[in-house]
């Protein structure tokens, strides 16, 4: 199996596990898993590091990268998902006992 398909697939359930966390909260649940920051944010390592959301945005043009660009596409979009139910839980007035406020916004862009 290719290295990068790993990699793909794990980045892919690490933003399956915070959506779901963030489709799951609770009045007085804090969601602690922020995985969309993680990846957002440039390398430690020495040099100009790119972040991970920065590499993925440069393979999705690459060429020979075709057999993976359906992944990668799925990940970038999930990625701005969630960072839209984040906004929306942040600034959205507390559900009456829902729990599905955030949820129709973020499914309605994904309509759009």
């Amino acid at each position: 199996m290719c290295v990068l398909l790993q990699v793909l697939h794990l980045i892919g359930m690490a933003l399956m596990e915070e959506q779901q966390q963030l489709e799951n909260i609770g009045d007085d649940d804090e969601v602690t898993f922020n995985f969309t920051l993680k990846i957002s944010r440039p390398g430690e390592a020495p040099g100009n590091t790119p972040s991970i959301l920065a590499l993925l945005e440069t393979l999705q043009s690459a060429p020979h990268l075709e057999v993976h660009k359906d992944m990668i596409r799925w990940i970038l979009k999930m990625v701005v998902s969630i960072k839209t139910m984040r906004e929306c839980t942040a600034a959205a007035p507390p559900c009456e006992g829902t729990g599905h406020c955030h949820k129709e916004t973020v499914w309605d862009k994904d309509k759009a």
